[in-house]
């Protein structure tokens, strides 16, 4: 019996003690960015949506990731951009929002 493929996690919590808006463009790339890689320009995304993040509260990605593939991930909260890069294949990724300018960024691999 073969494993099912694994998609890593990528999961945005919010530690604040404000609401926030929080958007998230999870970009497909056409192939594995080499320095001059850019995702897809036609707006390929695998996830592209703005959602409302109340304390405590946490949104999980995952599902929308494909098992080995590579993304351009985009959070903006309140307006602000506040990660903007390449999200490896095999790589999870916790994002903690501290503010709408600060967040923590927990990676690991798998």
């Amino acid at each position: 019996m073969t494993p099912e493929p694994y998609s890593p996690e990528l999961t945005v919590v919010s530690l604040s003690n404000d609401v926030h808006t929080v958007g998230v463009r999870l970009g497909e790339f056409e192939h594995i960015p080499d320095g001059r890689g850019t995702p897809v320009e036609s707006g390929t995304y695998a996830f592209n949506d703005e959602f409302e993040l109340a304390p405590a509260e946490e949104v999980k990605l995952r599902e929308y990731r494909k098992p080995g593939e590579h993304y351009n991930l985009v959070l903006i909260i309140d307006g602000n951009v506040v990660v903007d890069e390449f999200l490896d294949g095999y790589e999870g990724l916790t994002i903690e929002i501290l503010d709408a300018e600060t967040v923590n960024v927990e990676r690991y691999f798998i």
